[in-house]
């Protein structure tokens, strides 16, 4: 069974390897049709978090919001989609079309808010802008709760490195965005595995239902650094390398191959069920050793990157180590 990640759909994430039974799937959120777009130079400007103007960037989910209450949400407009079963107050998640590409066909979408009989009760555009990967006040575009909890990995997530964060409660649906710049994998309704891609501002999203069968959104940006080693960054802590089957830290050479040791913890050893690399052009898997129960990797290129281990217990653990090959 293959593991896919979120995106209101899934699909496969081919850096992720299977070693025992598969990880938890959700259900994708149904997507409203669209409509036939207005003159849209007559319609007042919507509010987003996403920057001012009722700025909407490629590719990065976000959220519309309306001043009165409704019950759907339609869009035209081929670049963009709303969910209306997702939202925050009168916010609603608003994100990429599948398979849209930049340069969109027209640099604004009309967004309707319906309800009842009364039909349309507000309408107003958004306007698309680029993508921007040098956001600064980051912060601002954050909807609802971001508590999440880091389980394994390192403190920022950098390109061709991994993560495991944790939900404060379970999660019906995972979001993440840019694509270019961040991916990842559902591995509970809980926990998350964020990938990162390229440096830049990226948003996390998590959906738990509310009481009415709506979900509640919360999207919460990340900046992924660029690697370690790159632009003149520190190393990765030794610390922080996986330990190979000598007992050594995981420094490989290019076309070397090695088995990884788990350390015990409350002496109880780490069963590897799953695991994922963070960038296989880096690193990649060689096989698993049965008898030792750990996997085999081999060093394909300079770079650093991370090794995220998984265990398929009651409550699905995890650790994620890095490699280096020099």
């Amino acid at each position: 069974m293959a593991v896919e990640s979120s995106r209101w759909g899934w699909r496969n994430l081919a850096n992720l390897i299977i070693v025992a039974a598969g990880l938890f799937i959700l259900s994708n959120v149904p997507m409203l049709g669209q409509t036939q777009s207005a003159a849209l130079d007559t319609l007042p400007i919507c509010k987003t978090n996403l920057g001012p103007g009722g700025q909407w960037m490629f590719g990065m989910p976000g959220m519309v919001y309306a001043p009165v209450a409704y019950d759907d949400v339609k869009v035209s407009g081929s670049d963009l989609q709303a969910w209306a079963t997702a939202r925050n107050g009168l916010g609603v998640l608003i994100d990429r079309a599948f398979n849209a590409k930049w340069p969109s066909k027209s640099p604004m979408a009309q967004i309707e808010f319906l309800r009842g009989p009364e039909g349309v009760v507000y309408h107003c555009i958004v306007n698309i802008v680029p993508y921007d990967p040098d956001l600064e006040d980051i912060e601002a575009l954050q909807v609802g709760d971001c508590d999440l909890k880091l389980v394994a990995g390192q403190p920022q997530l950098m390109v061709g490195h991994a993560q495991v964060w944790e939900t404060p409660k379970d999660s019906e649906e995972f979001v993440f965005g840019p694509y270019q710049v961040i991916d990842g994998s559902t591995l509970s309704q809980r926990k998350i595995m964020p990938i990162g891609f390229a440096a830049g501002v990226s948003m996390i999203g998590w959906f738990p239902r509310n009481s009415d069968g709506t979900l509640l959104a919360n999207l919460c940006p990340v900046r992924v650094a660029p690697a370690p080693g790159i632009d003149g960054s520190a190393q990765v802590d030794e610390k922080d390398l996986c330990t190979a089957s000598d007992g050594k830290p995981t420094r490989l050479a290019v076309g070397e191959v090695v088995t990884l040791q788990i350390e015990k913890r409350e002496g109880r050893a780490f069963e590897v069920d799953e695991y994922a690399l963070g960038d296989p052009k880096i690193v990649a898997s060689s096989g698993f050793d049965k008898v030792a129960q750990m996997p085999i990797l081999k060093g394909i290129a300079p770079g650093t990157t991370s090794i995220v281990l998984l265990n398929n217990s009651d409550d699905l653990q995890a650790r994620v180590c890095e490699v280096q090959v020099e």
